[in-house]
């Protein structure tokens, strides 16, 4: 969630390190905002063997590798204080859109996530961790939208020990999607000088972890991955991403209209540019742009995954954790 689960992780810290962590290593990202508009101040990539930060996934977690990779991490940072914002797999966290009357505080809305938890997740409330946004009021009605979001406690606790462990203070938690979507919105401004954007929007990411994000709104957003070769940038090859792309939109319940399923595709990674024109004439979208947060970040070739850059820059930007 945008304002993201920090209700139960305590600490107000000066500064935000926006953080990721997977199996081939830690990326940690810190903005610069002394002008009043963030920009990338360090970038941080630290190699980390081949652990698994999936907690939940007792195979190959170790925890002891995660904590050194972390601290390595968080040392070249210098001597600046952080806590960090880290990005999670979409899969450990559960968000459900309710409406409610207005006029409840957030100690009846907390109230009501308990109800939501009972009736819609197969663990006790007490074993699961619960934040909100309120999203929109329907001045119509009196009504008002709120995202709740659940996430299992023992997830969190786990992360918190890492951080623990590392001597790093935890304050944000959130969906690496939601960061994917915040960094490449930051990256189309910086690049194209882009302020806004259009939903229904589409994000691909080429490469080792191809990926496709599609958002209806700014918070409503679903993730498929797309089995493809990194090394392959034939047009055979992205007209099958092409083909995968317009499945997941149909599967989105997007429909095709006369410039495409998407108002806007943002592509980024290897092959974008070719990808990008393929697209763009082949109308996925009424417009398409590709994105490099890597030639930004100073980083072309030094192996950090795309992912992985976009996760930890997505959750460096939540200056207000």
């Amino acid at each position: 969630m945008r304002r993201a689960f920090t209700r139960w992780l305590s600490g107000d810290p000066p500064a935000i390190a926006g953080a990721w962590l997977d199996q081939s290593g830690v990326c940690l990202v810190v903005m610069d905002w002394s002008d009043g508009s963030p920009r990338l101040a360090q970038v941080i990539y630290e190699p980390g063997g081949q652990f698994a930060v999936r907690v939940n996934d007792e195979a190959g977690f170790n925890s002891a590798e995660v904590t050194n990779a972390l601290r390595c991490a968080y040392e070249k940072l210098g001597s600046g204080s952080y806590a960090l914002a880290l990005g999670i797999p979409s899969a450990d966290i559960f968000i459900k859109t309710i409406e409610i009357p207005t006029g409840l505080d957030d100690q009846q809305i907390a109230q009501l996530s308990v109800v939501e938890a009972v009736s819609n997740l197969p663990v006790p409330p007490e074993e699961v961790c619960s934040d909100f946004l309120r999203r929109s009021l329907d001045t119509q009605s009196n009504h008002e939208q709120v995202d709740l979001a659940f996430c299992k406690r023992d997830v969190i606790d786990t992360l918190r020990l890492l951080a623990e462990d590392a001597d790093i203070a935890l304050a944000v938690v959130d969906r690496d999607i939601q960061a994917i979507h915040d960094a490449a919105l930051w990256c189309l401004a910086a690049q194209h000088g882009l302020a806004n954007v259009q939903y229904p929007l589409g994000l691909l990411l080429l490469g080792d972890d191809a990926r496709l994000v599609i958002g209806r709104s700014a918070l409503d957003l679903t993730s498929y991955e797309l089995h493809s070769d990194p090394g392959q940038h034939s047009e055979e090859a992205l007209r099958a991403i092409l083909e995968a792309l317009k499945l997941y939109c149909r599967r989105a319940g997007l429909t095709d209209g006369p410039h495409g399923y998407l108002k806007q595709l943002l592509v980024s990674g290897h092959g974008a540019a070719a990808a990008a024109e393929i697209f763009d004439r082949e109308r996925v979208a009424e417009r398409v742009d590709e994105i490099d947060l890597r030639l930004l970040a100073g980083m072309a070739g030094n192996g950090v995954p795309l992912k992985g850059l976009m996760v930890a820059t997505g959750m460096a930007l939540r200056r207000n954790a």
